[in-house]
């Protein structure tokens, strides 16, 4: 049992991560409870990933980057299982993970992306249960989104600067 909590205002620091200096000098990012907080519901909402308590979350995006992009914030609010893939990020490795955990959201950039489906490629192996994938930090090539979706039956999703690709077909 807890005997005592912390009193804390929503605007006092909650986390502090790093970044690794890819746009200049690395600098700390000091998020508070409150910008957490309405991160995760945001990426909550039905609207974004419309994640839920039937979901397992594989983030493949390292902690000290946003807090993995605020996932394991999401998993907990929303109930839905976290599995945190370690220090192996390539095709094989994600596409193990994914499948004996029964991964049924990911996140990452397009190069983890790229890694994963040259392997479901080269290996002919498929991913055997429904699979949400969403992908941001640089635009996935058009093609490729359309590689995930015709021919290997996950759903992908653009975030973090671009129009997304459904909206895209959406307005064709």
């Amino acid at each position: 049992p807890v005997e005592h909590w912390v009193r804390a205002a929503e605007n006092d620091a909650a986390g502090l991560c790093y970044t690794s200096g890819t746009t200049g000098t690395p600098k700390g990012v000091l998020y508070s409870h409150r910008s957490l907080v309405l991160h995760a519901w945001m990426l909550a909402s039905a609207d974004s990933t419309g994640y839920t308590t039937g979901d397992v979350i594989l983030p493949v995006v390292p902690m000290f980057h946003a807090n993995a992009w605020g996932i394991p914030h999401v998993a907990a609010l929303c109930g839905a299982g976290l599995v945190m893939p370690g220090r192996e990020l390539g095709g094989e490795a994600s596409y193990e993970l994914l499948e004996s955990e029964r991964g049924t959201g990911t996140l990452g950039v397009p190069t983890v992306w790229l890694s994963l489906l040259d392997y479901l490629e080269t290996s002919g192996k498929r991913i055997a249960h429904p699979l949400r994938l969403l992908t941001g930090g640089a635009a996935m090539a058009r093609a490729v989104m359309e590689r995930f979706e015709r021919d290997h039956g996950v759903k992908v999703m653009h975030a973090w600067g671009t129009v997304s690709y459904t909206h895209l077909r959406a307005h064709e």
